[in-house]
């Protein structure tokens, strides 16, 4: 199975590193930044293992285990106005 939807242009690469960044600086990961691209998130973690091993010293990633769902949960409900 491909990384992105049949019949969908590859990401340029100006594109795909521009993504990378922004997630870096925001905390996000490579859910994100597969969202962002309209790809899947095994295509972004095998661009950016390709990346790597050329020697690319691409940002890390927010890792999604890393989030605390209790905690983002209880911001997006203080958000909300729940407390």
């Amino acid at each position: 199975m491909s990384g992105r939807p049949a019949g969908k242009a590859a990401v340029s690469l100006r594109d795909f590193l521009t993504a990378v960044v922004q997630a870096a600086n925001e905390g996000y990961g490579q859910s994100w930044v597969a969202n962002e691209l309209g790809v899947s998130p095994a295509a972004v973690s095998l661009r950016l293992k390709s990346l790597r091993d050329k020697g690319v010293k691409v940002p890390t990633l927010a890792s999604s285990r890393s989030v605390n769902v209790a905690d983002e949960a209880n911001d997006i409900l203080g958000e909300l106005g729940i407390e």
